[in-house]
């Protein structure tokens, strides 16, 4: 396939933990396609997750309810030639169809038992000729001072346990 110039991401389904199982097949897209503008289409708290990633051109948040539309005015504004979705509910995938670009509208595909969905996902991808090989492992970028924060956090909640680990 040649490479796409504009990929569009969608993961609608509502959690942060949705998004990071997609989050090595949106890597792998973007590192397929490194002149291509990448952009993800979620849920906010999620848009949170991808504000510092270097693969990531630009994160649109879809307002609850209004998912639909936001899908279509997105793929108005952005003009993809790639449309990779997550999100296989209401009338989203025929709104990505009706777009006229390549699409996957469906990384779900009833994946096996034995299978993690990240992984799942990267299989899909990779048989469709978008992506190789991909390790299913998400990297996630974080701001400085949350990194600052977090390593405070941790540090108190080490003092506070007396020098041992809590789980």
């Amino acid at each position: 396939m040649p490479e796409a110039s504009r990929i569009l991401v969608i993961d609608l389904l509502g959690g942060i933990g949705d998004l990071l199982m997609l989050l090595p097949s949106i890597h792998a897209l973007a590192r397929c396609n490194p002149r291509a503008e990448l952009a993800v289409l979620t849920h906010a708290p999620g848009t949170e997750l991808l504000l510092e990633d270097p693969l990531v051109s630009s994160v649109v948040a879809a307002a609850p309810h209004e998912e639909a539309e936001t899908v279509s005015t997105v793929l108005a504004a952005y003009d993809p030639d790639l449309v990779v979705s997550t999100t296989n509910h209401g009338d989203v995938p025929d709104r990505i169809r009706a777009h006229g670009c390549r699409s996957i509208t469906n990384l779900w595909r009833d994946p096996p038992v034995n299978v993690r969905v990240g992984a799942r996902y990267a299989d899909i991808l990779h048989a469709e000729g978008l992506v190789g090989q991909v390790d299913s492992t998400p990297s996630v970028f974080i701001r400085p001072n949350e990194l600052v924060a977090a390593r405070r956090t941790l540090a108190s909640i080490h003092r506070r346990s007396g020098g041992r680990w809590v789980s």
